[in-house]
């Protein structure tokens, strides 16, 4: 029984993979991605694993540190990381906690408060990143506004992500170069 749901998630895995390759090969988005990816699935055996794995790859995807990954590394990057949903006003990590994870948001809102400043995250937005990367505390709290899902990317994987992918250490640092100037104007 075992080999047969992994012998289903591995043709899963490569239909997703197809799917995922036809719609990023075409230069679009998340809409016409999904569209691709569901044909491409239609009738996949083992469909519930794939399906999980379709969503996790369409929500890194949305992501704008994530978009320029081709197909493998985002199948790759579903399989290793693990859906969580927050409902409304359950905190998700809080200021001065040991960081374990980043966090890419699938769906919903969360508000990141720290000492001097406040800030919302919504589809596609990473959080938690830097901290998760050095082992820093964190200087922020998230809390769900509305019912939100988010994708847990645990350090090694980030680590892994960055040291393979320099297209996304490039997202990253336009990121926190733009974080920089938006706290010097404030």
């Amino acid at each position: 029984m075992l080999r047969i749901e992994r012998e289903q998630r591995v043709n899963g895995s490569e239909q997703l993979q197809r799917g995922l390759a036809r719609g990023i090969g075409q230069g679009q988005r998340h809409g016409p991605v999904e569209h691709h990816l569901r044909v491409a699935l239609a009738g996949a055996p083992g469909t519930h694993p794939v399906h999980d794995l379709l969503d996790k790859a369409l929500g890194l995807h949305a992501s704008p540190l994530l978009a320029g990954l081709d197909a493998d590394a985002l199948v790759s990057l579903a399989e290793l990381s693990r859906a969580r949903k927050v409902p409304a006003g359950q905190v998700l990590f809080t200021r001065g906690q040991d960081a374990a994870e980043a966090y890419i948001v699938v769906s919903g809102r969360l508000r990141l408060v720290g000492e001097k400043s406040s800030e919302e995250a919504g589809p596609g937005d990473c959080i938690g990143e830097l901290p998760a990367l050095t082992g820093a505390p964190r200087v922020m709290t998230a809390t769900a506004l509305v019912d939100s899902e988010v994708l847990e990317l645990p350090p090694d994987v980030l680590l892994d992500l960055l040291a393979d992918h320099p297209e996304v250490v490039r997202a990253f640092a336009e990121r926190l170069s733009a974080r920089v100037r938006s706290a010097g104007a404030r």
